[in-house]
């Protein structure tokens, strides 16, 4: 049974270390387009920290990767805003009044 304390967060850190980094890119093949098998997974060799260090990197990347995910909605929708509103500020269509 898969730890509880794998989450998504923990597991994306982990991979991004530099020691687990090098073993997946040493297990990748192609020449074009890299590609890891699933033995290229499983062979990966590292230290599992103790489940209270995972459990705390969890209370802490937790929020963050929450407020990043709803950074990035945003700018999705800020995106949207400027691409519609934009044209019509060029053409004049729409108008904004300024008081300084």
């Amino acid at each position: 049974m898969l730890n509880p304390l794998f989450t998504g967060v923990f597991v994306k850190h982990l991979v991004l270390t530099s020691a687990v980094r090098e073993q997946l890119t040493g297990s990748t093949n192609g020449s074009t387009v890299n590609m890891l098998p699933a033995d290229g997974i499983e062979m990966a060799k590292f230290q599992l920290p103790p489940d209270d260090k995972i459990k705390r990197f969890n209370e802490f990347a937790l929020p963050l990767q929450a407020k990043q995910e709803t950074n990035h909605e945003q700018i999705k929708k800020l995106i949207a805003l400027r691409d519609t509103m934009l044209p019509k500020l060029m053409s004049g269509e729409v108008r904004v009044k300024t008081e300084f």
